[in-house]
């Protein structure tokens, strides 16, 4: 028997769906590509908060699932633009918030 992770069962169905859209829109003749937004955290100023959540969550980067997802795409020949890393350097050079509204920033949209 093999096992398969939750995680990776995850990524598997997300790919065979991205798969499964682009195989769509081809038949179609329409332009298919993949859009991805920040998570709040991605994008928080604080670097002392980012390092503090990397380490409680035992990753290496709040960016896996932006760069997983941009390695499968780009594999396939799927176009993508994903802003966070250029989000993420703007907020720690101008020590700003991008999610959020007043007396909730750092949240949420």
């Amino acid at each position: 028997m093999v096992y398969i992770s939750k995680q990776d069962e995850a990524w598997d169905i997300t790919e065979t769906i991205i798969m499964k859209m682009s195989d769509v829109c081809a038949a179609r003749n329409v332009r298919f590509a993949i859009v991805t937004i920040s998570m709040p955290v991605q994008v928080h100023p604080d670097h002392a908060m980012r390092t503090s959540l990397n380490k409680d969550l035992g990753v290496d980067t709040l960016f896996y699932v932006d760069k997983r997802l941009a390695n499968f795409v780009q594999e396939n020949g799927i176009p993508v633009f994903n802003p966070t890393p250029q989000m993420h350097k703007y907020s720690k050079t101008e020590q700003t918030f991008l999610h959020g509204f007043e007396g909730n920033l750092g949240s949420g949209h």
